[in-house]
């Protein structure tokens, strides 16, 4: 088609003016971002999407800094694509509870709602002499579940079997505490989910190594007391390559198309690791 210097002139206006337009609207720029309500200190929100279309976002919160008393577990809900969000939270811990951290959402095929979290269930607050220990990663891997979308959540919290193994008894309280935390989002990988931990070896940031819940139940499985967990990989000794140094943390798990599982995760060795299971996470490259 042939342009004509006047109809040039305003498709360039146009492109012009589309092109400020998408400049200052681009959601990819987190000035344009929308603030998901907190209670000041706010860690590792995840968004899924629940049954009725909402986005449910939960997340690690508190008053105080990062680690201090208050901090807990909460959702809030979105029903325009992250516009605004549901304020105050929703409680999944309160705050004056035991402390509750480092929460990862799961949605299953019936539309209930699983929360995975860090809970300091026995209320670890001393080591040795010390008092008034930061104690967010001490204690139980525990889960609630949600049959609103996120509204609200189940009174009673279930315990994951975490194995006591060699990086426990040999930490700070010999294995009768767990030092422990976990980023990974859960992954489904048909018919089983997956989701990443971090054990530490020694109190607090020290000799991490990378293990992994694997559930072939939880999508079809109704009765929570019934779901079946596997904690990967088997045997005493979880993902760890010496070389690399003490801080080998934060799993993260993806499904490749064959069906293996492909892991990574931080060092400070200036390096992300990764591994690959061939095996439904039993063994790791």
């Amino acid at each position: 088609m042939r342009t004509t210097p006047a109809v040039g002139a305003v498709l360039v206006l146009i492109s012009l003016l589309s092109g400020c337009v998408s400049v200052t609207t681009d959601p990819r720029n987190i000035r344009h971002g929308s603030v998901i309500p907190d209670e000041g200190y706010c860690d590792q929100p995840y968004v899924v999407i629940t049954k009725d279309g909402n986005w449910l976002c939960t997340f690690t919160t508190g008053k105080g800094i990062e680690g201090q008393l208050g901090q807990h577990v909460v959702a809030s809900i979105s029903a325009d694509k992250g516009k605004t969000w549901s304020d105050p939270p929703i409680d999944i811990e309160p705050a004056d509870g035991p402390q509750a951290s480092w929460v990862m959402p799961l949605v299953v095929p019936s539309g209930r709602v699983y929360a995975f979290y860090d809970y300091n269930g026995d209320r670890i607050d001393t080591l040795g002499e010390k008092k008034g220990i930061r104690a967010d990663m001490l204690g139980w891997y525990v889960y609630k579940y949600s049959d609103d979308n996120g509204r609200t959540w189940s009174d009673k919290r279930y315990r994951l079997p975490v194995r006591v193994t060699a990086c426990d008894r040999t930490n700070d309280w010999q294995g009768k505490v767990q030092i422990m935390w976990g980023i990974g989002k859960p992954v489904i990988v048909d018919p089983s989910v997956f989701f990443g931990f971090t054990k530490l070896g020694r109190y607090m940031l020290d000799d991490g190594e990378g293990w992994f819940f694997r559930s072939d139940n939880i999508l079809t499985e109704r009765d929570v007391e019934k779901i079946e967990w596997q904690m990967l990989p088997e045997g005493e000794h979880g993902i760890r390559a010496p070389e690399f140094g003490s801080v080998q943390e934060e799993h993260n798990l993806v499904g490749l198309s064959d069906g293996s599982l492909y892991c990574i995760y931080r060092t400070t060795t200036g390096y992300p690791c990764h591994v690959y299971s061939r095996d439904g996470g039993k063994t790791w490259t």
